[in-house]
C-alpha cells in the first residue's frame, strides 16, 4: 500500500495536475501581394480523462496587422490516422473508454468532444491565411549581384535571430528591434544557406591527400524547434529526402525552396516567449491558460527585390 501510494504521488509530482501547451507557429508574408498564411503546431497535456472542445484564434501582434475578412482557417489533429505501428489508435495501448466519436466543426475550424484519457498528450496542427492590413514596406533592389537597399522589422515586437536571406547567401541580422531599419548596402559577411542549413564544412582527406566538403548528418532524433523549423522551411534547397532521409509529402507547403531567387528575398525572426504568441488555443472558447507555455512564432516575409536602378539598360 505505501509503495502504490508512493508511486501515485510520484506520478502526480513529476507529471502534474496542470493542463500544458507547447506550440510553434510559422507566419508567412508576401511583402508584395500582401497575402499572409499561418501554420500552427501544438501539443496539449491533460492531467486527467477528459472531452476537449478545441479551437484557434490568432492573438496578437498578429491581430493588427492581419485582417480577418475573407480569411480561412483550418483545424484538425496532427498524426498517422489508423491503428498501426505510430497511428492515433494504436492496438498496443488500453482500449479507449469513449465510444461516442469526436466532430468538426463545418467549417472545419474547431474540434468537438475530442476524448482524452489521464496522462496524455494531443497534437494538432492548423492552416490560416488572410491579408496582412498594411504591407511591409520594402526598398530591396538587385547590386552587382549582391542586395541593396533598405529593410524594417515590420513588427511591434522585436525579432530574434534574424536571417536574410539573397539568393543562396544568408546574412545574421541578430535581433531586430520594433521598427529597427538595416542598410543592406552595409552587410558584408555573409555565409551560403545550405551549409548552414546542413552544416557542410572543408576537410582535408588523409587517404586521398585532398580538400573535400562533409556535411553534418541531419539529427532525426533531435527535439530543438528551430533545428527542425529550418530543415522544413528550406527542406529542397538542404537537399531533401538524401539529406535529411525523411519525406516531405505531409506539409510540404513549408518549403519556400523554390522562392530561392535573385528577384527575392526572405527575412526570417523569431519571437520568444517573453511576447504574446501568435495563436491561442481554445477550450469551450475561452483561452487554455498555461503559466508554463512553451511558445515560439517565426515570421518569413517575402519581399521582391528591384533590378539595380543604377544600371545602364
Amino acid at each position: 500500500v505505501v509503495f502504490s501510494a508512493g508511486a501515485y504521488w510520484a506520478a502526480y509530482r513529476l507529471k502534474g495536475a496542470e493542463i500544458r501547451v507547447n506550440q510553434v507557429d510559422l507566419i508567412d508574408v508576401d511583402a508584395g501581394s500582401g497575402l499572409a498564411r499561418g501554420t500552427h503546431w501544438s501539443n496539449l497535456y491533460s492531467p486527467r480523462a477528459d472531452t476537449y472542445n478545441l479551437s484557434l484564434r490568432p492573438m496578437q501582434p498578429i491581430l493588427k496587422n492581419v485582417s480577418s475578412r475573407g480569411g480561412q482557417m483550418w483545424f484538425a489533429w496532427l498524426g498517422l490516422p489508423g491503428s498501426g505501428l505510430g497511428g492515433m489508435d494504436p492496438k498496443t495501448v488500453n482500449p479507449s473508454p469513449w465510444r461516442a466519436a469526436y466532430d468538426f466543426s463545418p467549417t472545419l475550424d474547431e474540434m468537438d468532444g475530442l476524448p482524452m484519457q489521464t496522462w496524455s498528450t494531443r497534437s494538432f496542427t492548423a492552416r490560416w491565411n488572410a491579408r496582412w492590413k498594411t504591407p511591409p514596406a520594402t526598398d530591396v533592389f538587385e547590386r552587382d549581384d549582391e542586395p541593396g537597399g533598405r529593410l524594417v522589422n515590420p513588427l511591434d515586437v522585436p525579432m530574434e535571430r534574424c536571417l536574410f536571406i539573397y539568393d543562396h547567401w544568408v546574412y545574421d541580422l541578430g535581433t531586430l528591434r520594433p521598427g529597427q531599419a538595416v542598410e543592406l548596402d552595409a552587410l558584408s559577411d555573409r555565409a551560403e544557406l545550405k551549409t548552414l542549413l546542413t552544416g557542410s564544412r572543408t576537410v582535408m582527406d588523409k587517404i586521398k591527400k585532398q580538400m573535400e566538403r562533409q556535411t553534418t548528418p541531419y539529427d532525426q532524433t533531435s527535439v530543438e524547434v528551430p533545428y527542425i523549423l529550418r530543415a522544413m522551411m528550406f527542406f529542397e534547397h538542404a537537399g531533401g529526402q538524401s539529406y535529411t532521409h525523411l519525406s516531405n509529402q505531409y506539409q510540404p507547403f513549408v518549403d519556400l525552396s523554390h522562392l530561392l531567387a535573385p528577384d527575392r528575398a526572405m527575412l526570417v525572426g523569431t519571437v520568444g516567449r517573453d511576447h504574446p504568441p501568435a495563436t491561442m488555443l481554445l477550450r469551450d472558447n475561452l483561452l487554455l491558460g498555461d503559466p508554463g507555455r512553451r511558445c515560439q512564432t517565426v515570421y518569413r516575409f517575402v519581399f521582391p527585390v528591384q533590378p539595380n536602378p543604377n544600371k545602364n539598360p
